[in-house]
């Protein structure tokens, strides 16, 4: 974000970015962190704002699937159908993070 323009829809959706790659990429996912998303996610505005809510939807539905139903299975038995759904959760949140990344970097200058 300190490398382009300030301006307010790259304030969000850095601040979104920032908050999501902590989730996904931290020592320990518990399902409870992605309730921090919800408020700022859906800030980003335009056809991205739209894009990135539906993956944050969509990783929020597949945490719902598995948790607090499966846990136990999953934590106890290894149960294989929540470990895929933790997965595709898992893989929409690096998705989520990348997806606003690159509405956060500034283009490139282009030459005359």
């Amino acid at each position: 974000y300190a490398r382009g323009p300030a301006s307010r829809d790259r304030l969000l959706a850095g601040s979104a970015a920032a908050v999501c790659a902590f989730v996904a990429f931290g020592k320990v996912l518990s399902p409870q962190f992605l309730i921090w998303l919800i408020p700022l996610v859906p800030l980003v505005r335009g056809r991205r704002g739209l894009v990135a809510s539906g993956l944050l939807a969509s990783a929020l539905l597949l945490t719902q699937l598995w948790f607090p139903f499966r846990y136990w299975e999953l934590a106890l038995e290894f149960d294989s159908a929540a470990s895929w759904l933790v997965l595709a959760r898992d893989l929409v949140l690096v998705s989520l993070t990348l997806f606003l990344v690159a509405r956060v970097r500034p283009e490139p200058a282009r030459s005359g």
